[in-house]
């Protein structure tokens, strides 16, 4: 009986000096809460004093899993929020900004399709747009199996960071609200004043608050001064004298895209970049590398030289472009795509 009793022992003291596996450190980060991900960051504490002032803390300790789309300090930097911007902004404004940057669920990279602007729902209720363009040519060094993702034309600096009860993609710049409509962005904003009234006279202005998509190229004052477009001028360029395309042209009908999406997409078998070729009404606009050029369909089918109207290649601008609305995206182009005297009614 004794020897019975000094084996058990034995065989107990032996299984208690057997060396366990530790977790993997991967799965020691995994298993860590976004609360704790966030509150051990630095670089994370102003989107992280932004939850708490929403009062969504819940959200980052809880067991339901959600992808956080998360503007470090850098991001906020580049921005020009600062956090006394994040106090003075109003409790219900601030708290729907926070839930624009949260989705459903645990989305990593790799589930994203490899599409162009992809509307996925966020807890808000408003829809972000990503792209997982392939590397093109705004994308340097390559690195294999990276991904290469962008929301609503802002870079993921650092997609896939993973959590116990979510998944974190480290963004390039805070997201902006959209806008109810494009017609309320070229509305509200001073600068493009002009361009507003031209639109409006030509009969376009009151479509662009109509369900989209539509992607608007816009000109500012200042554009519309420089080439010929200045209010002295516009008193005598009306639908009477001049052909509608003279301003449809800067409507994108049934279109949407982003300034990355043109600067990184992959380049086509005609080596054009997307979206390449759009077709509106009678105009053929070409679209690569972050600029347009706009010609005259009928060019394409063997007319004369002088049927192309461009006014060169246009231009994107960055930092004032992907302006988002619930029914398209407006980006600002630096100079016109037609000018007067080539669409004159004759």
């Amino acid at each position: 009986m004794k020897k019975i009793i000094y084996i058990s022992m034995l065989l107990l003291w032996l299984s208690a000096c057997i060396k366990k596996d530790a977790p993997s450190p991967a799965a020691q980060k995994e298993a860590r809460s976004i609360s704790i991900l966030l509150g051990n960051n630095y670089a994370f504490s102003l989107f992280r004093n932004a939850i708490k002032k929403a009062g969504l803390d819940s959200l980052t300790t809880g067991e339901t899993p959600y992808t956080w789309l998360i503007p470090d300090n850098s991001a906020f930097e580049r921005a020009g929020i600062s956090s006394d911007s994040l106090e003075r902004m109003p409790a219900a404004t601030l708290k729907n900004w926070v839930l624009y940057h949260i989705l459903r669920g645990k989305i990593k990279g790799i589930d994203i399709p490899q599409t162009l602007v992809f509307r996925m729902n966020t807890l808000e209720g408003r829809a972000v747009y990503t792209s997982t363009p392939l590397p093109g040519q705004a994308i340097y060094n390559v690195e294999p199996g990276k991904v290469y993702l962008h929301i609503n034309g802002v870079n993921v600096d650092k997609p896939d960071l993973p959590a116990g009860n979510g998944h974190m993609h480290v963004l390039n710049k805070p997201l902006s609200l959209p806008k109810p409509t494009v017609k309320d962005i070229i509305m509200t904003r001073p600068e493009y004043s002009q361009f507003t009234a031209a639109l409006k006279k030509f009969g376009l202005l009151d479509q662009l608050a109509g369900p989209g998509p539509v992607t608007i190229l816009a000109l500012s004052n200042t554009q519309m001064n420089a080439f010929g477009f200045d209010e002295a001028a516009m008193e005598h360029i009306g639908p009477e004298t001049h052909q509608r395309f003279l301003f449809s042209c800067y409507i994108l009908k049934d279109s949407m895209f982003f300034l990355s999406d043109i600067q990184d997409a992959y380049p086509g078998k005609d080596g054009t970049f997307f979206p390449g070729v759009i077709v509106q009404e009678d105009v053929l606009f070409f679209l690569d590398g972050g600029g347009l050029m706009v010609r005259h369909k009928r060019f394409q089918e063997g007319y004369p030289y002088d049927l192309q109207y461009g006014n060169g290649y246009a231009q994107l601008f960055t930092g004032v472009s992907d302006l988002l609305a619930l029914n398209g995206v407006v980006h600002r182009i630096d100079r016109p795509m037609v000018v007067p005297e080539k669409a004159l009614i004759r």
